[in-house]
């Protein structure tokens, strides 16, 4: 009787444990370090690194459901990138930009992150083929 307990208890723990023990870094660990490298790109304009955290093509659209989306490439993103900065995402009672948003945002929503999509203001990230990316916006019309 007692072998059976300790086996019982041992089936139970086992997974609990193995979780616990994981090498693999979580959806938010890996979304925090992601966001640390673009908001540290964002503060020093460092665009090299912004291109190698956007998924192309790039992809904006304004508000509404109904308005044309826009693709980027790389080198349409960089001539845009000024002004995806200083969108207001009207969040806030005063005015702000995205890059002010950028900067100071730390109020993470844990299931957009396990859920592998997330919305900052009007920049949105997702992880596809095992990274975190940029890779749309909200804004209004803008040519690439």
């Amino acid at each position: 009787m007692r072998t059976l307990f300790f086996i019982v208890c041992f089936l139970f723990v086992s997974p609990v444990w193995a979780q616990g023990t994981s090498s693999e870094p979580s959806n938010r660990e890996e979304f925090l370090a992601f966001w640390e490298g673009f908001k540290d790109a964002v503060l020093n304009n460092d665009m090299d690194t912004v291109i190698e955290l956007t998924e192309f093509p790039f992809k904006t659209r304004g508000v509404l459901d109904d308005d044309p989306e826009i693709e980027y490439t790389p080198d349409q993103f960089k001539l845009a990138w000024d002004r995806l900065l200083t969108i207001d995402p009207k969040t806030a009672e005063l005015p702000t930009s995205m890059r002010e948003i950028v900067l100071s945002f730390d109020q993470w929503n844990d299931q957009e992150i396990l859920a592998g999509s997330v919305r900052i203001g009007d920049f949105l990230f997702h992880k596809t083929g095992g990274r975190w990316l940029f890779y749309f916006a909200y804004m209004e019309t803008l040519t690439p």
